[in-house]
């Protein structure tokens, strides 16, 4: 077997990289390094961040934009169900937030937009898609989905 032909598992792969992939600061928990400003917001009951499908998914998504998890913040608003939008963006002060499964309304913002407008508010941009399950499986919601994302990371 030759070296880039070995495959780790995504338990393994959180596990080795614990330190460096999830963090706890404040009583906040989330995935990846934020390297820069930019926070994802997923809501996984199943997961403490991602299911094992959805982390894939969302890593090729990233380095389509030529990002790493290193460079975002994943935050599952399913494990702070009573925390503010305004209590998440004060700690992780983003300028894009990219949420997958979450409406703007369901996670109490003061607007409503249709899905995959980019919405700045709060000194942010905005952009919120289906759940990352659905968004793999529907070809025509990806393309939507990565239109928008061309636009706002000018690819």
């Amino acid at each position: 077997m030759e070296l880039n032909q070995i495959t780790v598992d995504n338990r393994l792969l959180a596990d080795l990289y614990q330190q460096v992939l999830v963090t706890d600061q404040q009583g906040y928990r989330w995935l990846g390094g934020r390297g820069k400003p930019i926070l994802v917001v997923v809501r996984q009951t199943a997961a403490p961040f991602l299911t094992d499908e959805d982390l894939p998914f969302l890593t090729r998504l990233l380095n389509a934009c030529k990002l790493t998890l290193e460079e975002v913040a994943v935050f599952n608003t399913a494990t702070y169900p009573d925390t503010r939008p305004d209590e998440v963006l004060s700690f992780f002060l983003p300028r894009i937030v990219l949420c997958f499964g979450v409406t703007p309304n369901d996670w109490g913002l003061p607007v409503d937009f249709p899905r995959y407008q980019l919405q700045a508010l709060k000194e942010c941009t905005f952009m919120h898609a289906p759940a990352l399950a659905q968004l793999a499986g529907d070809t025509e919601e990806r393309k939507q989905c990565w239109g928008s994302l061309k636009r706002l990371f000018n690819l």
